[in-house]
């Protein structure tokens, strides 16, 4: 993919400095210059096609901004990084994206299709209202994920979008029709109101693909500097924060744990395997008690 859109987006840009400018006009307009220019597409490896080449590569630079996963879409987003911050502020939130794809069976559902036979072993069975996967093993997931690494990148994106449009609230601009709607009428998400963000994809060593990102919110980091001496302006900001990230176990939870403490303390715990699951350790217990 990379190496065709390459080959439609190639092309050079003089450097922006204006020394390199002057000298790229003289050296092209010099007398000659064509001939010498069909003799080295003609024959790449002469020392006056070296030459050439070492001669324009410090006037002009590759302009490659356009070319997926490259080096330079990369580099071209600190520019954008840097637009966004002088616009937004500083982001509120940075955010770090790591799927585990070869744990996912629609991954696995998605490249049965480019996977030998031996390795066809997930199976369907409805129980309950219900499906029920099993996975192969983890040799096997791994070798699946290395053969079809095509639908690992389709279950990222898939994944990446969820979580742009259904957590955070804001989808990609690229994939919807219309504009996304003024900031007072939009829903809050889990990282507060959806202000922008700005990911970049990038690529781990077992070749899986993970996204780093900055979210602005309703939220601005100089707010919490301007604000973060005043007793008042903080409880304020701390309650805005509590109702946006919180962690807390369902009351059913605590309802089962305290039975299980009655029952243990009577003497009557029934031998049920999933009753041990809900004993909080100590150091839990305290919380337990104080939430109450």
């Amino acid at each position: 993919m990379q190496r065709h859109q390459a080959a439609r987006a190639v092309a050079l840009r003089v450097k922006g400095k204006k020394e390199s400018i002057h000298e790229f006009e003289e050296f092209v307009n010099q007398e000659g210059f064509a001939e010498t220019l069909d003799r080295a597409i003609a024959n790449p490896t002469t020392s006056e096609t070296v030459q050439l080449e070492g001669k324009l590569r410090n006037l002009v630079s590759v302009v490659g901004c356009s070319i997926p996963w490259s080096p330079s879409e990369r580099h071209s987003v600190m520019a954008k990084l840097y637009a966004m911050v002088y616009h937004f502020g500083l982001p509120t939130w940075f955010v770090t994206i790591s799927p585990a794809i070869n744990n996912y069976p629609l991954m696995h559902m998605m490249s049965l299709g480019h996977t030998p036979q031996p390795y066809r072993t997930i199976g369907i069975a409805p129980q309950h209202g219900t499906i029920q996967i099993q996975l192969p093993s983890l040799s096997e997931r791994a070798e699946m994920l290395a053969r079809d690494p095509v639908a690992a990148a389709q279950m990222y994106e898939r994944l990446l979008e969820a979580f742009l449009s259904e957590l955070i609230g804001l989808s990609q601009s690229h994939k919807i029709r219309k504009s996304h709607p003024p900031i007072e009428q939009r829903s809050q998400g889990v990282l507060g109101i959806p202000v922008a963000f700005l990911n970049v994809n990038e690529c781990q060593g077992r070749g899986t693909l993970h996204m780093h990102g900055g979210n602005w919110a309703d939220l601005q980091p100089h707010v919490l500097q301007e604000f973060v001496d005043d007793p008042e302006a903080t409880a304020k900001i701390c309650a805005r924060l509590d109702s946006i990230v919180c962690a807390f176990l369902p009351d059913r939870v605590w309802e089962i744990h305290e039975q299980f403490v009655r029952d243990r303390e009577a003497g009557t715990v029934r031998d049920d395997p999933h009753r041990d699951q809900f004993a909080l350790p100590p150091t839990q217990q305290k919380c337990a008690q104080s939430h109450k």
